[in-house]
């Protein structure tokens, strides 16, 4: 493994560092920079290795924020990376052998009482038939649930456009002749 971090670790900061071309840091000394990002203000403290939005603080890995003071600075953003996700601690984590068992005829009895599987308990009340709905599933009219279609694009069935029905149609209403759709080929 080439690097001191870890290759998962080392993709997200990889994706840290693309999203931090949309950022301007302004430097205000002692290591602080006050980073603009599409017009919201964050401030980065290279010292205490913070972010106003706490990505940082709460990860350990350095926002983009961080990631352009860090360039602003010419430092590498890997060096800022907290040591937990390095490949030595992730080594050292790992190093030990977890042995495996014997077999169960081989185990050793003990003066105990046996361990048993916990009784089944039938639930009081007649048996639930409907399956339980998502949250963006909203009520029917008539009380069934329905998925919601805020991402389903609407097409007319008269003029063939988007964003409205033949309900809403302009060109039905007026009688005006639609033009003809080109109907799709299948082939065989």
């Amino acid at each position: 493994m080439p690097g001191t971090i870890c290759p998962k670790i080392r993709k997200k900061l990889q994706k840290h560092v693309e999203w931090s071309n949309v950022c301007e840091a302004k430097p205000f000394g002692n290591r602080i920079f006050e980073i603009e990002e599409r017009g919201i203000n964050y401030i980065v403290d290279l010292r205490k290795r913070t972010c106003s939005c706490r990505r940082w603080d709460l990860s350990g890995i350095p926002c983009w924020h961080a990631v352009s003071a860090l360039r602003h600075d010419k430092i590498s953003p890997e060096s800022y990376v907290n040591s937990c996700y390095s490949v030595e601690r992730y080594c050292k984590a790992y190093k030990h052998i977890i042995w495996p068992c014997r077999d169960v005829r081989e185990w050793e009895k003990v003066d105990a009482r046996e361990i048993k599987a916990p009784k089944f308990m039938k639930k009081v009340g007649r048996p639930q038939k409907n399956r339980r709905h998502q949250p963006e599933e909203k009520e029917g009219k008539n009380g069934e649930k329905k998925m919601s279609k805020h991402v389903v694009l609407m097409h007319c069935s008269y003029c063939g456009q988007a964003d409205h029905n033949k309900g809403g149609c302009i060109d039905s209403k007026l009688g005006l002749i639609p033009e003809k759709k080109e109907k799709k080929k299948i082939r065989a």
